[in-house]
C-alpha cells in the first residue's frame, strides 16, 4: 500500500490533481462568505485554480502529437536551464547588493515604485537591468549624494551589470533553448510514443480485475510496430 502511495505522489501530474481537487474544495465554501470575495486569500485561492487548471488542460494536450512536442520541449528547457537559472538568480541577488549600499537616497523613490514588493525593489531593479530594460537611469538622474566619482562608481556597476547579466547571460539561455530543441526534435517520434504509452499504463493501473480480463480490450496477441528509420528512436 505504502508503495502505491509514494508512487502516486511521484507524479507531478497526479500532485496537481490532488492539489487541485483541495483548493477547489477550499473554495466553494469560502465563495458564500460575502466579506472574503474581495479578501486576498480568495485571490490567491482562485489564481491556485486557474494555474493547476492549465495544468490539468496541459496534461490532456500531450495526447495530440503536436502539443506533446511542445510540452516536452518546454519540459526539457526548464530541466536544461535549472542550474543555469539558479546561478542567474544568485548573480542578480550579488549586483542587487551594490546596488542597495551605492543608491541608499533612492530607496523611497523604489518603495513606491516597487510596491508590494519594496524589500526585492533593488533586486527587481538589477534583474530589470539584466535584461536590457534601462529603468535604472532613473533613478541615477536624480541621485546626489557622493559626488561625482560615487556616481561614476553607480554606473561602473550599471555596465557590469549589463555586460554579464544581458550580454553573456541572456546568449547562454539562448544556446541552451537552442541545444534543447535540437535533442527534442532528435526524439520527437519516441517521445511521442512515450507519452501515449505512459497514459495507456496510468489508464490501465486504474482498471479493475474484470476489465482487465475482458479479451476485447486485452486479447491473447500484441502488436509490435518498428520504425522503418530508426534515426527518431533513443
Amino acid at each position: 500500500m505504502s508503495e502505491k502511495v509514494s508512487d502516486y505522489f511521484s507524479s507531478l501530474w497526479n500532485v496537481s490533481d490532488l492539489t487541485l481537487m483541495i483548493t477547489y474544495f477550499i473554495y466553494i465554501p469560502l465563495s458564500y462568505l460575502p466579506t472574503l470575495h474581495s479578501s486576498i486569500a480568495m485571490k490567491a485561492i482562485q489564481c491556485n485554480i486557474i494555474l493547476f487548471t492549465m495544468i490539468k488542460a496541459t496534461y490532456f494536450l500531450r495526447m495530440f502529437d503536436g502539443f506533446s512536442f511542445l510540452i516536452q520541449m518546454i519540459r526539457s528547457v526548464l530541466l536544461d536551464l535549472k542550474y543555469f537559472l539558479l546561478f542567474f538568480a544568485i548573480f542578480i541577488g550579488s549586483v542587487s547588493f551594490f546596488l542597495m549600499i551605492l543608491l541608499p537616497n533612492s530607496h523611497e523613490g523604489l518603495d513606491e515604485a516597487y510596491s508590494g514588493i519594496s524589500p526585492l525593489a533593488y533586486y527587481t531593479m538589477a534583474l530589470r537591468t539584466a535584461i536590457g530594460d534601462n529603468e535604472m537611469s532613473q533613478y541615477l538622474s536624480g541621485y546626489e549624494s557622493g559626488g561625482e566619482s560615487h556616481l561614476t562608481l553607480v554606473w561602473i556597476i550599471w555596465l557590469f551589470i549589463v555586460i554579464i547579466g544581458n550580454i553573456v547571460f541572456m546568449n547562454f539561455i539562448i544556446a541552451v533553448v537552442n541545444e534543447s530543441y535540437e535533442n527534442c526534435m532528435t526524439k520527437l517520434v519516441a517521445q511521442t510514443y512515450k507519452v501515449k504509452v505512459d497514459m495507456i499504463v496510468e489508464r490501465e493501473q486504474m482498471m479493475s480485475e474484470s476489465d482487465l480480463a475482458n479479451k476485447q480490450w486485452f486479447p491473447s496477441f500484441i502488436i509490435s510496430r518498428q520504425l522503418a528509420n530508426n534515426s527518431g528512436a533513443d
